[in-house]
Protein backbone atom coordinates (compact mmCIF):
# COMPACT_ATOMS: atom_id res chain seq x y z
CA UNK A 1 0.00 0.00 0.00
CA UNK A 2 1.32 3.42 -0.93
CA UNK A 3 2.04 5.93 1.83
CA UNK A 4 -0.74 8.38 0.89
CA UNK A 5 -3.20 5.53 0.48
CA UNK A 6 -2.31 4.22 3.95
CA UNK A 7 -2.90 7.70 5.45
CA UNK A 8 -6.25 7.91 3.66
CA UNK A 9 -7.21 4.49 5.05
CA UNK A 10 -6.18 5.46 8.60
CA UNK A 11 -8.36 8.58 8.47
CA UNK A 12 -11.21 6.54 7.03
CA UNK A 13 -10.94 3.94 9.82
CA UNK A 14 -11.07 6.67 12.45
CA UNK A 15 -14.06 8.28 10.76
CA UNK A 16 -15.88 4.95 10.35
CA UNK A 17 -15.40 4.12 14.04
CA UNK A 18 -16.79 7.53 15.02
CA UNK A 19 -19.75 7.35 12.63
CA UNK A 20 -20.49 3.76 13.61
CA UNK A 21 -20.83 4.87 17.24
CA UNK A 22 -23.03 7.82 16.27
CA UNK A 23 -25.20 5.56 14.14
CA UNK A 24 -25.62 3.00 16.92
CA UNK A 25 -26.38 5.68 19.53
CA UNK A 26 -28.91 7.39 17.29
CA UNK A 27 -30.69 4.18 16.30
CA UNK A 28 -30.92 3.10 19.95
CA UNK A 29 -32.28 6.47 21.06
CA UNK A 30 -34.74 6.66 18.16
CA UNK A 31 -36.13 3.20 18.90
CA UNK A 32 -36.29 3.90 22.64
CA UNK A 33 -38.27 7.15 22.42
CA UNK A 34 -39.01 8.97 19.21
CA UNK A 35 -40.50 11.90 21.09
CA UNK A 36 -37.36 12.36 23.20
CA UNK A 37 -35.18 11.82 20.12
CA UNK A 38 -36.63 14.84 18.34
CA UNK A 39 -36.50 17.04 21.46
CA UNK A 40 -32.93 16.22 22.51
CA UNK A 41 -30.54 18.85 21.11
CA UNK A 42 -27.48 16.63 21.61
CA UNK A 43 -29.09 13.84 19.58
CA UNK A 44 -30.03 16.35 16.90
CA UNK A 45 -26.39 17.51 16.69
CA UNK A 46 -25.32 13.88 16.31
CA UNK A 47 -27.96 13.38 13.64
CA UNK A 48 -26.66 16.41 11.74
CA UNK A 49 -23.11 15.02 11.88
CA UNK A 50 -24.30 11.64 10.59
CA UNK A 51 -26.35 13.28 7.83
CA UNK A 52 -23.38 15.42 6.79
CA UNK A 53 -21.15 12.32 6.67
CA UNK A 54 -23.62 10.61 4.37
CA UNK A 55 -24.35 13.60 2.14
CA UNK A 56 -20.90 15.24 1.79
CA UNK A 57 -19.24 12.33 0.00
CA UNK A 58 -17.20 10.93 2.90
CA UNK A 59 -19.54 7.96 3.26
CA UNK A 60 -19.08 7.12 -0.42
CA UNK A 61 -15.28 7.35 -0.14
CA UNK A 62 -15.31 5.05 2.89
CA UNK A 63 -17.66 2.68 1.08
CA UNK A 64 -15.31 2.57 -1.91
CA UNK A 65 -12.35 1.75 0.35
CA UNK A 66 -14.37 -1.12 1.75
CA UNK A 67 -15.26 -2.33 -1.75
CA UNK A 68 -11.55 -2.29 -2.61
CA UNK A 69 -10.83 -4.44 0.49
CA UNK A 70 -8.56 -1.77 1.96
CA UNK A 71 -10.22 -1.75 5.39
CA UNK A 72 -9.33 -4.24 8.12
CA UNK A 73 -11.57 -7.30 8.14
CA UNK A 74 -12.32 -6.92 11.87
CA UNK A 75 -13.53 -3.30 11.55
CA UNK A 76 -17.18 -2.90 12.47
CA UNK A 77 -18.69 -1.33 9.35
CA UNK A 78 -22.47 -1.50 9.53
CA UNK A 79 -22.49 2.19 8.68
CA UNK A 80 -21.22 1.26 5.22
CA UNK A 81 -24.14 -0.97 4.30
CA UNK A 82 -25.82 0.55 1.27
CA UNK A 83 -29.27 0.71 2.81
CA UNK A 84 -28.64 1.00 6.56
CA UNK A 85 -27.81 4.67 6.89
CA UNK A 86 -30.14 5.76 4.05
CA UNK A 87 -33.12 3.90 5.53
CA UNK A 88 -32.45 5.26 9.01
CA UNK A 89 -32.09 8.87 7.85
CA UNK A 90 -35.22 8.53 5.71
CA UNK A 91 -37.24 7.14 8.61
CA UNK A 92 -36.05 9.90 10.97
CA UNK A 93 -36.82 12.58 8.39
CA UNK A 94 -40.28 11.19 7.62
CA UNK A 95 -41.32 11.24 11.29
CA UNK A 96 -40.04 14.68 12.26
CA UNK A 97 -42.59 16.72 14.10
Amino acid sequence: MKFLESIKVKFAISRIIKMEKLFDDLKFSFEKSKEEFYKNKNLQRKLKALTNYYENGKWLKDYQLDEENLLPKNLKRGILSQDGIYNFLSEVESREV
